[in-house]
């Protein structure tokens, strides 16, 4: 069973641990949990830019719009997902 790769990180600024552990404390998750779908988010976010960027290659003009804010879309997409779970689960109560 591949049970991944250690990372240590040294010389973080104790507010920031602190803020860590709120936002960790706040998901209902451990640091390390929180930590770990921080880094893969970050890591996935990147990996899709890479794509985004062989794909505009690829084309030999921009695949997409220049102006296009995928992070914004994206989190238009989920709020608008979130607001439907809540209203759901309003009417269930």
């Amino acid at each position: 069973m591949d049970t991944g790769h250690r990372l240590t990180i040294r010389e973080v600024d104790p507010a920031d641990v602190d803020a860590l552990k709120a936002a960790a404390s706040a998901a209902g998750r451990s640091l390390n949990a929180y930590l770990r779908a921080v880094l893969h988010d970050h890591a996935r976010t990147a990996r899709n830019r890479r794509l985004l960027a062989a794909l505009d290659h690829d084309h030999g003009e921009q695949a997409l719009p220049a102006d296009l804010d995928a992070a914004a879309e994206v989190r238009a997409l989920r709020d608008e997902r979130d607001a439907v779970d809540d209203q759901r689960a309003g009417t269930r109560a």
